[in-house]
């Protein structure tokens, strides 16, 4: 009966997680009005987006692209060092962290900045996450991670709602070039896909609605773990006194 439970509580995951995927990829290719007036687009991974929004390249948005640094970390240090293990559902996890004690001043990360992984497994090339701290934190990046940094044209938080699209993401994996376990998607493949642009307002409009709803279902998920964490520890426990 407990594993009964238990799984009928991973199922909701899955749900939640199938759900929340689908909120995002609607809210950035569509919009968040319930009926928009759409054009078609048919442009790689877009087909269509509403009438008023642009179509672009990646490129278009940004102010500078770069690669992080290449020199060895060590476990102390002045400059914390992101890595892509650091990379997670969108987030920055600040955990098991390297450093270095010297680093190009322009390879300090700033606030709204976007990682992407450009070297990985299949499955791991191209997960994007957004830089919420702040310049004086002093952190920097490892060179299998790329810094993105927006114009005004775009607003980061938004862009990471979009890069981790399953549609966007999946035609960018299909993009990387594959080798041995692993795949590299370079800088200049990635800037040259298309991503769906709505005016700067709408854009944190969008994302101010996807952090609402996904916000509720990380709540909600944390609490179903905790019921599968109580459960799981109630078997052991009845396995026991039996």
């Amino acid at each position: 009966a407990i594993d009964a439970a238990v799984s009928a509580k991973r199922r909701q995951l899955e749900t939640l997680d199938a759900l929340r995927k689908a909120i995002i990829e609607r809210a950035v290719t569509y919009g968040i009005a319930a009926h928009p007036k759409l054009r078609q687009v048919d442009n790689e991974w877009l087909k269509e987006v509403p009438t008023h929004w642009e179509v672009c390249r990646v490129k278009r948005v940004l102010t500078r692209m770069d690669y992080g640094i290449s020199v060895s970390t060590i476990e102390e240090g002045r400059y914390p060092v992101l890595k892509m293990g650091h990379l997670q559902d969108g987030e920055i996890r600040f955990s098991n962290l390297d450093f270095v004690d010297e680093v190009d001043d322009n390879l300090i990360l700033e606030t709204g900045d976007l990682l992407y992984n450009r070297t990985n497994s299949p499955d791991q090339v191209g997960k994007t996450a957004v830089f919420r701290q702040s310049r004086t934190d002093a952190i920097t990046f490892a060179s299998y991670l790329v810094r993105l940094r927006v114009n005004h044209r775009a607003n980061a938080w938004f862009l990471n709602y979009v890069f981790n699209s399953d549609g966007f993401l999946g035609f960018a994996r299909r993009l990387a070039i594959p080798s041995v376990q692993q795949s590299n998607l370079n800088s200049t493949r990635y800037s040259r896909m298309f991503i769906p642009l709505p005016p700067v307002r709408e854009q944190e409009t969008i994302r101010a609605y996807l952090d609402e709803k996904t916000g509720e279902m990380t709540r909600i998920v944390a609490d179903i773990e905790s019921q599968i964490a109580t459960l799981t520890a109630y078997r052991k426990s009845l396995i026991h006194e039996c």
